[in-house]
């Protein structure tokens, strides 16, 4: 996570939070930070080692090695209700690739919920585990709304930012394999009925 202090609360920090709980025995490593240096540290690392990986961007303090990262057409970035995502990055000089990204709320829909559009809550309960469907209770949304802006962040907004990522991600990524996994099936399905047009038209 990086993480940017607003004016007049400048202050540079890393904190690391060891097994944040998801669901069942699952269990993140978190590191959130203020510090330019320590963000471009963290995604060379990732982009090194990792094919994909969740990323919450709470704000930023402005690196290069970010910059190249979120313009990188080797990278897809998902959100949800992704336009005010793309605002506030906006205001800090920086953008997504616009041809790179997807807005789940926009790009699939629960087929069981009759609401017009699914919460992040509702496709992380879904698609992931159950347990996610409270995933939005675990803060109090008035009162926690206000302490976005201090710096260092609270560690139980960096829990949730870090369990919003993991959610946003996780579900993401099962949708996409189910989807080119359909796709497969029915390519290999035409594919054989081709070949098997083509075996009866030589026998007879």
């Amino acid at each position: 996570m990086a993480d940017a202090p607003l004016y007049k609360q400048r202050r540079k920090y890393t904190r690391e939070l060891h097994d944040v709980h998801l669901h069942g025995n699952h269990k993140l490593h978190v590191l959130c930070t203020s510090k330019g240096k320590d963000v471009d540290k963290m995604l060379s690392t990732f982009r090194r080692k990792l094919g994909g990986m969740p990323v919450k961007l709470v704000a930023k303090d402005r690196t290069m090695e970010l910059d190249k990262f979120m313009m990188n057409d080797e990278y897809t970035f998902v959100g949800f209700a992704i336009e005010g995502d793309k605002s506030k990055l906006k205001v800090s000089g920086l953008e997504i690739n616009s041809n790179n990204y997807i807005d789940i709320q926009v790009e699939w829909r629960d087929p069981y919920n009759k609401t017009k559009f699914d919460s992040l809550a509702d496709v992380a309960g879904r698609m992931i585990d159950i347990h996610y469907h409270d995933m939005k209770k675990k803060i109090n949304r008035k009162e926690d709304h206000t302490l976005w802006g201090f710096c260092p962040l609270p560690n139980k907004l960096i829990k949730y930012a870090a369990i919003d990522a993991f959610t946003t991600y996780e579900s993401w990524r099962i949708i996409y394999d189910v989807i080119m996994g359909l796709d497969k099936a029915k390519r290999d399905k035409e594919e054989m009925k081709k070949k098997n047009k083509a075996v009866i038209q030589y026998n007879n």
